[in-house]
């Protein structure tokens, strides 16, 4: 069933993040464009007259790795394509989930709709009723090494053939393919591409979170507000710091606490330096997937008539972007716990140890600093670069290098979810610590942040279990529905 939701446009020049989300959490309708539409056709016409020709083109009358010197005979091509799909379809690991199956696949129509594959018109349209008829291949995590998602893309070639059944049981009529459409289908790294598009609006949404969550402890902590004054990033200016400040300083209008210590633990004083660090991470990584979402990437790639060999598939910039960003990510965590912990100690917010309601017979949130902690190591261990792992010798040495971009995805959606535990962990404790001095925060934006989630989180602050109470502080950050509605052009965007 198509969506109610507005269509999404694929025209291979304007895909975005958030649109790949619509797509693939949303279900929205998908439409190729008319220009997308000829460009393709054009691009499959010039494969159709290389067909005629004696002149070896990669993959379309050669084999393909270190069997590219081998020609395929004319009456052998009719069925080549398939042999390719069908020897690639290897996938291994956890099945992927739908979500960032859909987020390939959409990636991938607007890649071919760049024009530089020139697939069968059927093959496109075949994808795009796919994605509006809400069918998902069976799609495994491991497979690539970032130089093409060779597994992920042939499975769901199968599965545009009908050779193999989608993830409801139902199986596709059969689709044609053009003389090099198995190939084309594969070389792109759609999957990887997807993933990370979906990556970047989740820590986009994080990265706004983080900041409510912490003007929040600004004032459970009274924490020295100077830290933020505009001047102080003035003189240091990297666009995610003065972005963030600017932030901070939106949330925590009006603040003036009634006293204050003259310098506050790096928790809190060098709070917009880290989180502007992941800002400027976040985007780079939006420049990144600008090109990527809307880029030719295939081998070889049709140009004016020419099919020209090209390592476009290689996708060492997005991975390396990746990894950058999970340890902006993992510095970013890290300053949360520790503001989960001073939260925690009476002499920094003068309350009970472990904003207990009775210390010592209660413990209060102790455990949750374990809880935090443990979602922060985790994220240290993930911050270790994949794309430094690029050592490789497959297909007889032909191909020597590998980016992991995808691995770098899988690692990135892991370090989505742990920022999530470890934003809520601090939301959760800077509720409660609030609600303990018996003062509601004074910031305009830190107000309503705090009032919308005390809404939701229990106000019992006596020893029980609290999991619940994690896991909807853990919705809150993730959709970011505790935001408030506060003037600033600084919050963090993925577009």
């Amino acid at each position: 069933m198509i969506s109610s939701h507005s269509t999404v446009t694929l025209d291979g020049a304007s895909l975005t993040p958030k649109a790949v989300a619509r797509v693939a959490r949303e279900s929205c309708p998908v439409a190729l464009a008319p220009e997308a539409r000829e460009r393709n056709e054009i691009a499959y016409r010039i494969s159709l007259d290389l067909t005629k020709s004696n002149t070896p083109v990669y993959g379309l009358n050669t084999g393909v790795g270190s069997l590219r010197s081998i020609k395929i005979p004319p009456e052998l091509q009719n069925d080549y394509q398939r042999r390719l799909l069908r020897s690639h379809a290897i996938g291994a690991g956890k099945p992927v989930p739908d979500s960032i199956v859909r987020a390939m696949l959409v990636v991938r129509a607007n890649q071919l709709a760049a024009g530089g594959a020139g697939v069968h018109p059927a093959l496109l349209d075949s994808l795009v009723e796919v994605l509006n008829k809400n069918l998902v291949p069976e799609i495994r995590e491991l497979g690539s090494l970032g130089t093409g998602d060779l597994t992920s893309l042939a499975e769901v070639g199968l599965a545009l053939l009908g050779e193999r059944p989608f993830r409801n049981g139902k199986r596709n009529s059969s689709t044609p393919l053009g003389p090099r459409d198995g190939l084309m289908l594969m070389s792109s790294n759609a999957h990887a591409i997807g993933e990370s598009a979906l990556c970047a609006v989740d820590l986009n949404q994080l990265t706004s979170s983080l900041e409510a969550c912490a003007a929040i402890s600004f004032e459970a902590a009274r924490a020295n507000s100077k830290a933020l004054d505009e001047r102080v990033h003035a003189a240091r200016p990297y666009p995610g710091q003065i972005a963030a400040a600017a932030h901070l300083r939106a949330l925590l209008e009006g603040y003036v606490p009634k006293s204050f210590r003259l310098q506050d633990s790096y928790a809190f004083r060098c709070l917009p330096q880290v989180q502007g660090a992941l800002r400027d991470a976040l985007s780079h990584l939006a420049s990144i997937l600008q090109i990527e979402l809307n880029s030719a990437s295939e081998n070889a790639l049709l140009v004016d008539g020419e099919a020209l060999t090209t390592g476009n598939f290689h996708a060492v910039q997005l991975s390396s972007t990746l990894d950058h960003v999970r340890n902006t990510a993992s510095q970013a965590a890290s300053l949360s716990a520790a503001r989960t912990s001073a939260l925690m100690s009476p002499e920094i917010t003068g309350l009970n140890p472990f904003l207990a309601e009775e210390p010592g017979p209660d413990s209060g949130l102790m455990a949750l600093e374990y809880t935090a902690n443990s979602a922060v190591g985790e994220l240290r261990i993930l911050a270790a670069p994949a794309a430094a792992h690029s050592a490789a010798f497959i297909s007889h040495g032909v191909e020597n290098h590998a980016s992991l971009a995808s691995l770098s995805a899988r690692k990135t959606t892991r370090a989505v979810h742990l920022l999530s535990v470890v934003a809520a962990t601090e939301l959760v404790t800077a509720v409660r610590a609030i609600r303990m001095r018996g003062e509601p925060p004074v910031g305009r934006g830190a107000r309503e942040a705090f009032e919308i989630s005390a809404s939701i989180l229990s106000p019992d602050i006596a020893d029980r279990y609290l999991t619940g109470d994690l896991d909807n502080a853990i919705n809150l950050v993730l959709k970011g529905e505790f935001l408030p509605n506060i003037s600033t052009t600084q919050g963090v965007e993925a577009s």
